[in-house]
C-alpha cells in the first residue's frame, strides 16, 4: 500500500506542477496561493478516492460468499452430514434452502443480538424442517415451539459444526 501511495502522491505532485506551470506560462493565467492550495486539495481527494476503490476491490476478494444462498449451497450438506442427517440427495439440500432459505430473514435480528452469524442461523434454522429436529421444534405433542427460541438455546450445540461464514 507504501509503495502505491507514494507512487500517486508523486504522480499528483508532479501533474499539479505540470498543470500550474501550464497555466502560468502558456496560457498567461497566474494563480493565487488560495488557487494552488484548492488544486492540491482535489488531488488529495482524488488520492483518498482511489485508495477506498483499491480497500473496496480488495476487501470483495476476500469475502468467501456472496449471500447466505451461496454460504449454504457450499456447506450445507457437510453440516447435515454433521449433523445425522445424511440420508439426502443434491437436490434435496437445494430444494430445503430455495423453498425456506428466505423466511431466516425474519430471525435476523434475533442472531444478531444472540452472538450468531447470519449465515450459521440460516442452517440451524433449516435443520427444523428435517427429522428428527423437526420433532424438537414442529412436530412436538404439545404444539409449536418457537424456531427462534429452539436456534438460540442449541447454538452451542451446532454452531462447532459449521465451517467459517465471513473471511477467508
Amino acid at each position: 500500500m507504501k509503495k502505491i501511495k507514494r507512487k500517486y502522491s508523486q504522480k499528483y505532485k508532479k501533474m499539479t506542477r505540470e498543470i500550474i506551470c501550464l497555466a502560468e506560462t502558456d496560457f498567461g493565467i497566474v494563480l493565487s496561493e488560495r488557487e494552488k492550495k484548492h488544486m492540491n486539495l482535489v488531488k488529495q481527494c482524488d488520492v483518498v478516492t482511489q485508495r477506498v476503490h483499491y480497500f473496496m476491490r480488495n476487501l470483495k476478494k476476500k469475502m468467501r460468499y456472496q449471500n447466505h444462498y451461496d454460504y449454504l449451497d457450499k456447506n450445507l450438506k457437510e453440516f447435515f452430514k454433521k449433523c445425522g442427517l445424511s440420508n439426502f440427495d443434491q437436490s434435496c439440500y437445494k430444494g430445503i434452502i430455495s423453498a425456506h432459505g428466505d423466511k431466516a430473514y425474519g430471525y435476523r435480528d434475533i442472531f444478531e443480538k444472540n452472538g450468531i452469524n447470519f449465515y450459521h442461523g440460516v442452517a440451524i434454522y433449516l435443520l427444523t424442517y428435517c427429522n428428527p429436529y423437526a420433532k424438537e421444534v414442529r412436530d412436538t405433542k404439545d404444539g409449536w415451539v418457537p424456531v427462534e427460541d429452539w436456534i438460540v438455546k442449541n447454538k452451542d450445540k451446532f454452531l462447532p459444526l459449521l465451517n467459517p461464514a465471513d473471511f477467508t
